[in-house]
C-alpha cells in the first residue's frame, strides 16, 4: 500500500493526463465502431488490401490508424519491404514470429500463394485475433501457431494481467 501512495505522489501527472486521454479516444472511437456495426477496418500496404478484425480498443486503433494513414512511416515501410520479399520468395514455407494481429502473415499469404505461412504467437488472445483475421481475409495458406520460440530449453510460465 505504501509503495501505491509514492507513486500516486511521484507521478508525472502531465503524463498521465495524455495517456489517460488517449486510452479515452481509443475507447470512444471502438464504441462507435461497435456502434456501427463495423467489426474490421481493410487497409492498403502498398496496393494489397488486407481486412483486419479487431477484439479490443487498441487493435481497433491500430487497424483504424492503418486504414487512415496515420501510423508511423516506418511500419509502412517495413510492411512494405516484407510485402516484396515475401512475393519473391517462391514456395516453401514463410515465418512471421510474434504475430500480434497476424499483419506480416497476412500480407505474405496475399502475395505468394505458392508459400505456407505459418504465424507463431504466444499469447492466446492474439492467436484467435489471426484466426479471425485469416477468415477474415481467405486465406487457405496461412496458419496460426500458438507457440513460444526461446533458445531456452523448458517450461516458461506467462501472466495475464
Amino acid at each position: 500500500m505504501i509503495k501505491k501512495f509514492k507513486t500516486i505522489k511521484n507521478l508525472n501527472w502531465q503524463w498521465a493526463w495524455k495517456y489517460y486521454k488517449k486510452k479515452l479516444w481509443h475507447q470512444f472511437y471502438f464504441l462507435i465502431s461497435k456502434i456501427k456495426g463495423r467489426s474490421y477496418w481493410e487497409v492498403d500496404i502498398d496496393g494489397i488490401k488486407v481486412k483486419l478484425a479487431f477484439f479490443h480498443p487498441y487493435q481497433h486503433s491500430f487497424a483504424r490508424g492503418l486504414h487512415f494513414g496515420r501510423h508511423g512511416g516506418h511500419e509502412r515501410i517495413l510492411m512494405s519491404i516484407w510485402k516484396h520479399q515475401a512475393a519473391n520468395a517462391g514456395e516453401g514455407i514463410i515465418f512471421d514470429f510474434g504475430g500480434y494481429n497476424g499483419i506480416y502473415g497476412l500480407i505474405a499469404g496475399m502475395v505468394n500463394s505458392r508459400a505456407e505461412v505459418v504465424i507463431v504467437e504466444a499469447d492466446p488472445i492474439n492467436v484467435a485475433h489471426i484466426q479471425q483475421n485469416i477468415r477474415l481475409n481467405n486465406l487457405s495458406n496461412v496458419a496460426v501457431k500458438n507457440l513460444a520460440l526461446s533458445d531456452y530449453s523448458g517450461n516458461v510460465f506467462f501472466r495475464q494481467h
